[in-house]
């Protein structure tokens, strides 16, 4: 390893001075050992780098309510790194290209869809003043006084729900 043993024989007085390793060396290995193991994690962990999309480009996204892929074009790039914007029959997503697949461009037509869906134009109109006039208040309506059960809870805390057979 690099240290002496300790023993009672006689040694010489140049091993029991330290040294310092050749610091290039050291240097290099560690590069080299840095190196070796990156390639090993992005082969294992199937690290690589994504083909950039472009403005038009016809995609599949998997969407979290659909049980497939469903078609879509991008947008834009967003300032986000890997992040998009994309459009599909459901509107406008922002995705990261890990879930963005190239479609085939025979498959899906740029216009396809435009069939399935009208553009909407959202007008947001934000008001800054207050109603001079506040509108009235509703009557009051008696209410009933609400039972509301208190749930049973065990020794930890945790509510005990009743099996469905034996709710009443």
């Amino acid at each position: 390893m690099g240290r002496q043993l300790r023993t009672t024989l006689p040694t010489l007085s140049r091993h029991l001075k330290p040294r310092w390793p050749n610091l290039k060396n050291v240097r290099g290995r560690d590069k080299d050992h840095k190196e070796r193991t990156k390639q090993n994690f992005d082969h294992h962990n199937s690290s690589r780098d994504l083909k950039e999309l472009n403005p038009g480009d016809n995609i599949i996204v998997k969407l979290d309510w659909e049980k497939r892929g469903i078609p879509g074009v991008v947008i834009r790039k967003c300032t986000q790194p890997r992040s998009y914007m994309i459009r599909t029959k459901y509107g406008l997503f922002r995705r990261n290209r890990r879930h963005l697949f190239l479609a085939n461009k025979v498959r899906f037509a740029a216009n396809a869809f435009d069939e399935d869906f009208d553009p909407i134009d959202i007008d947001i109109r934000v008001n800054n003043h207050q109603d001079v006039n506040p509108p009235d208040p509703p009557p009051d309506i008696p209410q009933l006084p609400v039972r509301v059960e208190q749930p049973v809870l065990r020794r930890s805390g945790r509510t005990i729900v009743k099996p469905a057979r034996y709710r009443d």
